[in-house]
């Protein structure tokens, strides 16, 4: 079981450094007539995040608290709540090395960056892609269901 994010510390800011980079699940071979072949080698590829945090002083203290102590210096796996395509969910992961801050910003707000590694890409299971006009409409029918649904 991973260790959860402390409650009360803020989500990732969306700036222009968030984002995600998937490690290539493919594996090439080159050939004699310098083309080459690719193929899937792997499955379950992992991603990295780039994530910057802005916190109070308190938000601050617990945070390095956090990551010292229940995560071990940043070697142990964490729920890491963050906003990708798939919405707003936890993913299991954990710090890439060690985070860069805390840098001051502003009067008393402090800045962290850090790079996570999850274990997995944050996308939707494998069939879904059979169904697109459901992926494309989801947030239609949801309301429809929603809206429209029996009471029980």
């Amino acid at each position: 079981m991973a260790i959860a994010y402390p409650e009360g510390l803020p989500y990732p800011l969306r700036d222009a450094g968030y984002g995600f980079d998937p490690a290539s699940p493919l594996v090439s071979t080159q050939l004699q007539s310098g083309q080459s072949i690719s193929r899937r080698g792997f499955k379950n590829t992992p991603t990295t995040a780039s994530v910057t945090w802005e916190m109070d002083n308190v938000q601050a203290r617990l945070f390095e608290n956090w990551f010292e102590n229940a995560l071990v210096s940043g070697s142990l796996p964490f729920d890491c709540p963050l906003k990708t395509p798939m919405g707003i969910g936890t993913y299991l992961g954990k710090f890439d090395g060690m985070y860069q801050g805390p840098v001051l910003v502003g009067i008393s707000r402090w800045r962290f960056q850090a790079k996570i590694r999850l274990f997995r890409r944050p996308i939707l299971q494998k069939d879904w892609y059979l169904a697109p006009g459901y992926v494309l409409h989801s947030n239609m029918l949801d309301v429809a269901l929603n809206r429209n649904w029996p009471s029980a």
